[in-house]
């Protein structure tokens, strides 16, 4: 029987050695970071098949496509063009207008939003009431839209998603302005975030102010050692708020310890939420997901289908947070190899990974070709989000789509410019 693990583990040496090694970037790509999901898929399911389900049937196929996976999409480290890549940065910009009206609704949205929870959740609360645990309902009640419809897929792009990008994009384009805007947009984003009751946006919000900072201040010839301070204060922060949010949601391992303690359950809940839960999940449900006997594609077909307006009614995301103990108003992910394999059978396992990495590195190639600000600006916040890329459908809620329009349409006003048939906008 092949060593799985020892499998695995040579795919990402093999991995290190072509990217880090015969590839000069330094630059992080978007394959980059959907390798890092495949990967951390991996590690998870070979900690739950050790510690958790010992060698059990469905642990070791979960392995064993989180293994195919990897070897897919590490193969096509061979192939890629050694180049390396950098990004024109920008001194200063004439559409001031165009971006203070894209500011403004972005942060009227997120004081419209955060007004409407507190309305709605916590008028007469105080901020202790708020902080002991009313905000994972109030996560529940907005994902599962049972006391009011709050827009969470407009949410999810315009405070996920959006905000981000243009905090992002102020720093790199006004290297020396707009600090109000960005400021404003920060707090703005921090409180819609908060009262959301989710911990992934923060770090994206963190993430996009810490590279920011950091090509500004490279921008204005800063010394590379503020950034080093700066990325040890951002850690700390993040790392705090993290924390902080994982108490109030009631995730911690054990809720009643303190000081040291209270910092290493944290820690073992934030890693075991970012590699174990996913593959965990998918071994305890193993043999109810290969029993839907799904069509060629079938599942990714009817899953992009919700996208479309008017969808509705209970999906296999549904059926599956059931299965697994919850209810049918949430959701639960299959990991990119698995959702590969019940679509496309061992085939999809092997290539699909392979054809999605090579349409990222497409869209990263003419990113830095384009040199257009704003898009590079999205380009890095899908960095965070393209770990998470477990199907097509969960790519385009998490920014895929917000990519692919701002891609197209730079596509389109690059062939323009040099067309001589439009002046210089964004």
């Amino acid at each position: 029987m092949i060593n799985y693990i020892a499998a695995g583990f040579i795919c990402l040496v093999t991995f290190l050695l072509l990217r880090f090694v015969n590839n000069k970037s330094k630059q992080i790509m978007l394959i980059d970071s959907f390798y890092f999901g495949l990967m951390s898929y991996f590690i998870g399911a070979a900690i739950a098949r050790k510690f958790i389900f010992d060698f059990s049937d469905a642990s070791n196929e979960v392995l064993k496509l989180s293994v195919y996976a990897l070897f897919s999409a590490t193969l096509y480290y061979f192939f890629i063009k050694k180049e390396n890549r950098q990004l024109a940065l920008f001194q200063d910009s004439k559409n001031s207008n165009l971006i203070f009206m894209l500011f403004a609704s972005v942060a009227c949205f997120n004081i419209f939003f955060s007004l409407l929870i507190y309305q709605d959740f916590f008028t007469g609360n105080s901020i202790s009431q708020i902080f002991s645990g009313d905000l994972l309902y109030t996560r529940k009640m907005i994902a599962s839209g049972e006391t009011g419809y709050y827009f969470p897929g407009l949410v999810k792009q315009l405070r996920d998603i959006l905000a981000p990008t243009l905090i992002f994009y102020l720093f790199i384009r006004y290297p020396s302005g707009k600090n109000f805007e960005i400021s404003f947009l920060i707090l703005t984003t921090f409180i819609a975030i908060l009262f959301s009751g989710q911990r992934g946006p923060f770090i994206v919000l963190m993430f996009a102010i810490f590279v920011g900072q950091t090509m500004r201040s490279h921008i204005n010839k800063i010394p590379s050692k503020l950034n080093f301070l700066r990325f040890i204060f951002f850690s700390i922060i993040t790392f705090t708020i993290l924390l902080s949010v994982n108490q109030i949601l009631g995730r911690s391992i054990d809720s009643e310890v303190t000081g040291s303690e209270f910092t290493m359950n944290g820690v073992l809940q934030i890693l075991s939420r970012f590699f174990v839960e996913v593959p965990a999940s998918n071994i305890i449900a193993y043999d109810f997901i290969s029993n839907q006997n799904f069509g060629f594609g079938q599942l990714w077909i009817d899953d992009l289908k919700t996208l479309l307006p008017g969808s509705s009614g209970v999906i296999f995301s549904n059926e599956l947070h059931a299965e697994l103990g919850g209810s049918f108003q949430g959701n639960a992910v299959l990991g990119f190899p698995l959702s590969a394999y019940i679509n496309f059978g061992l085939t999809g396992v092997i290539f699909i990974p392979f054809l999605f990495m090579h349409f990222l590195e497409i869209i990263d190639k003419k990113s830095y070709q384009i040199n257009s600000p704003f898009l590079l600006s999205i380009r890095y916040v899908m960095l965070f989000f393209l770990t998470l890329a477990y199907d097509p459908t969960v790519f385009l809620l998490n920014g895929g789509l917000m990519l692919l329009s701002v891609f197209i349409f730079e596509l389109f006003r690059d062939y323009l410019k040099k067309s001589n048939k439009l002046n210089d906008v964004f």
